[in-house]
């Protein structure tokens, strides 16, 4: 897109070393994305700002955009690519689980049944807790409309849940469309712990918090 329509006549190579697994809902695929599209304005000085690049972004993937910020949490609403940055500074700590075994968003959304989705379920009901760091209230509060969709290819991922919030993790939901699963922990401590639990009996166990 950005060859074309700014008459670059070069090529590039691109060299990507994936450290984030492949197709387990986490975006990075889309952070892949961003990254070259914003290397790529420096690298040709194609000027372009922020919301431009994030249209070029939008038309790649909805999730493309949030990418292009600075930012720990954003409200994601249009499609999830109009991005606010939140100035919300807790830290949260997780453990996130992803199963070896892959889970493409085209297989996940040709699934889903919009008709089922909550509609009393929003984003904003988690901002306050946010901003407090009101751990126990953010937990309930999480929502994934893609969870029936990935369960309906692997029905035995609920139990991972399951044996997520049994080991003392705070909340549990799907990252993006499956099939990692992140669990909420009061603290690095606390994650390191249920990982403790969990690294001998899925091979992909990480401990990581928000920036």
């Amino acid at each position: 897109m950005l060859r074309r329509d700014f008459s670059i006549e070069e090529g590039i190579d691109i060299n990507i070393i994936k450290n984030i697994p492949v197709a387990a809902g986490l975006g990075g695929g889309s952070s892949n994305a961003s990254a070259v599209l914003t290397g790529l304005n420096r690298l040709w000085r194609l000027g372009l700002d922020r919301p431009a690049l994030a249209d070029y972004a939008a038309r790649i993937g909805s999730d493309l955009p949030f990418f292009l910020y600075d930012a720990s949490f954003a409200l994601g609403t249009g499609r999830g690519d109009i991005i606010k940055p939140l100035a919300v500074r807790t830290k949260l700590w997780h453990l996130l689980v992803t199963p070896r075994f892959r889970i493409y968003t085209k297989e996940v959304f040709s699934r889903l049944k919009l008709n089922l989705t909550n509609k009393k379920d929003s984003a904003n009901i988690l901002l306050p807790f946010l901003r407090t760091g009101d751990l126990g209230r953010l937990s309930r509060a999480l929502s994934n409309d893609l969870e029936p969709a990935i369960l309906s290819l692997r029905p035995d991922f609920i139990h991972l849940k399951k044996k997520l919030l049994d080991a003392g993790a705070a909340g549990v939901c799907f990252s993006g469309s499956g099939p990692s699963i992140f669990a909420l922990a009061e603290s690095q401590k606390h994650a390191l712990s249920l990982r403790a639990r969990f690294d001998k009996r899925y091979a992909q166990v990480f401990v990581v918090s928000t920036m």
